[in-house]
């Protein structure tokens, strides 16, 4: 394994689960309370459950608007949960309501080691600093090191993730938009987490550094021991970043798993349209199925029953008024559909 200096101090946990989300659920309201009128609740997440084992990838995948994002940052504790529960290293630091998340002055030093990188390089950045001073904020703020010592790991950070040490002192609009990804991950790792959050990464960047970009990431996770939620849409990248996966629709989690079953196996039909629509590759090689048709319901009034029967074309009476579990259809591979694809 590569070594530098930078990565000795990089914690590796003892723990099976670095990460452990449990029925998570996140509503925002919406108008209400000026004459008359009803409040209203976006239902972005609903009773989310998984587990990220350490130095692991788990992916979460769906379209845009089914709360990928939404669940990333209720994993950080950015936002709170409206129910449900999160634990880093089997400690409880998040939980609906604050009744018994870990009070600021004990979650601090946990800050460090929970990091996110953004879709939006550039909007994540402040214009007015330097990327010194960016990479170094953090480390300052949690007082790893000071002066001349920080701008010093944020070199050698800088360094690690592709960049000269020469790019300290310019700003962030004199960089590419491939160049500044690499600073916003230079940040995160300068402060030498054990988690890291990758919400759609690479869905900014030109296609020739997308590449560049997952590959970094990729390497960075084998040298330093690293644990990933990566975000995305495409199923293309996820089967090439991570070993585990999650397919949301509409707030739902409705297949989870290791990559490698989902992709051979696909038990649900949304999984299965949504592996349909990626490209093979291979000219002449047909479809599994026809595009997915039709639009995703309103998350204000979601459907009742499995949330994608509207859309599912093999939909049976239940499906529209009994809610699937996730449930283990074996070896991890699990499934929230009362007639799972492999069983008819």
């Amino acid at each position: 394994m590569p070594t530098n200096p930078a990565s000795a101090q990089f914690y590796t946990s003892p723990s099976r689960h670095l990460i452990k989300a449990a029925h998570l659920s996140k509503s925002f309201p919406h108008g209400g309370g000026f004459l008359g009128r009803k409040k209203r609740f976006l239902k972005a997440v609903s009773d989310v459950s998984f587990e990220i084992p350490q130095g692991s990838a788990f992916g979460l995948v769906g379209e845009s608007g089914c709360g990928k994002s939404t669940t990333g940052r209720l994993i950080l504790g950015l936002i709170e949960p409206t129910e449900g529960t999160v634990y880093f290293e089997d400690n409880l630091i998040v939980e609906a309501h604050a009744r018994k998340s870990l009070p600021p002055r004990e979650m601090l030093p946990l800050r460090r080691h929970m990091q996110i990188v953004f879709q939006d390089p550039f909007a994540s950045l402040d214009p007015l600093m330097n990327v010194g001073s960016i990479v170094s904020e953090g480390v300052r703020k949690h007082s790893l090191a000071s002066g001349s010592a920080a701008l010093d790991i944020a070199a050698e950070t800088l360094k690690l993730c592709g960049m000269e040490s020469d790019c300290l002192r310019r700003y962030p609009h004199e960089f590419s938009g491939g160049q500044r990804q690499r600073i916003c991950i230079a940040r995160a790792l300068a402060l030498k987490p054990k988690f890291l959050v990758a919400d759609e990464p690479i869905a900014a960047l030109d296609v020739s550094i997308q590449a560049q970009i997952l590959n970094l990431l990729v390497d960075l996770q084998e040298q330093l021991q690293l644990t990933y939620l990566f975000i995305s849409h495409d199923l293309g990248v996820i089967r090439r970043f991570s070993t585990l996966i999650g397919v949301m629709y509409l707030g739902v989690l409705v297949e989870t798993g290791p990559t490698a079953a989902v992709y051979r196996t696909p038990l649900h039909p949304y999984t299965r349209s949504l592996l349909s629509a990626v490209p093979s590759g291979m000219p002449g090689q047909g479809r599994i199925k026809p595009p997915l048709q039709g639009e995703v319901p309103s998350a204000f009034n979601p459907p009742a029953g499995c949330a994608f029967h509207t859309r599912c074309p093999i939909a049976l009476d239940i499906c529209k008024a009994v809610k699937p579990e996730l449930t283990d259809a074996g070896d991890g591979h699990c499934v929230a559909c009362h007639y799972p694809l492999s069983s008819r």
